[in-house]
């Protein structure tokens, strides 16, 4: 599955990350997770460009994203799953490492009883409706960038071809 072009700048322009802007803590990271197998991102800026209005500046429901993202028949997870959703969110989850820690700080800097992590991940974290906590992304996943150097590469030898 290719991504289009202007669903790349769609994305480019307008992805701003997970949750609620009226969250309590913000945090701000310099790119999308993931981006490791092209099916993922096809996925997530595929749905982005269906489902969100361009200059909306609406965060994304992390949960509905990632729903929308199969997981590759030749990763070993697609044996029990079918997407990330059902493997960051589903009954059967995988604790995400690093939103483990993103919730251990906000509940420390409240000075709050942390919470299981699992099922707060599962249940909570960076929900819209919740408004506890929006992850910002600094810039796209990086992984766009070199399709977008690989594209133009592949268009200038094909314009190179043509006058050959």
């Amino acid at each position: 599955m290719l991504i289009e072009e202007k669903a790349l700048k769609h994305w480019i322009d307008n992805f701003y990350g997970y949750g609620s802007w009226d969250a309590t803590i913000w945090f701000i990271g310099y790119e999308e997770n993931g981006g490791d197998v092209s099916e993922e991102v096809t996925g997530k800026v595929n749905y982005f460009y269906k489902v969100y209005a361009p200059t909306d500046a609406t965060l994304c429901d992390i949960r509905e994203l990632y729903r929308q993202v199969a997981i590759s028949l030749d990763d070993p997870k697609s044996i029990l799953l079918t997407n990330r959703c059902e493997y960051r969110f589903g009954k059967n989850a995988v604790q995400n490492v690093v939103w483990k820690n993103l919730v251990a700080f906000q509940y420390g800097y409240r000075n709050e009883i942390l919470p299981d992590f699992l099922e707060y991940q599962k249940h909570t974290f960076a929900s819209p409706s919740e408004h506890n906590e929006v992850l910002i992304c600094l810039y796209p996943l990086l992984y766009l960038f070199t399709v977008i150097s690989a594209v133009a590469q592949i268009e200038s030898l094909v314009s190179i071809a043509k006058l050959i």
